[in-house]
């Protein structure tokens, strides 16, 4: 439902750029003046409802990932003389 939220904001600008660059060139199309359409506005407008939801999410899980296991976190040290390698069971 996201996902189609933001693609329907995102195929109507693209397709609207697509057309005034065809008509009247890439400059026209990319200009400041395309982009204080009524149009483009509203729909990059719209469009933050769902990358804001998409956004928080994201963040939210990850953020409650890194707090909960941030107290777990063990430093290891490596001794002088000891191999990274054979700690890990690799033979070189």
């Amino acid at each position: 439902m996201l996902f189609l939220m933001a693609f329907v904001t995102l195929l109507p600008i693209g397709a609207m750029q697509a057309w005034i660059a065809f008509k009247e060139g890439y400059w026209v199309a990319h200009s400041a003046d395309f982009f204080a359409k009524g149009t483009v506005v509203f729909l990059g407008t719209f469009r933050a409802i769902p990358d804001t939801i998409i956004i928080v999410l994201g963040v939210l899980p990850l953020a409650y990932f890194l707090i909960t296991t941030y107290p777990y976190l063990k430093t290891t040290e490596i001794k002088d003389g000891e191999s990274v390698w054979e700690r890990l069971g690799i033979e070189l």
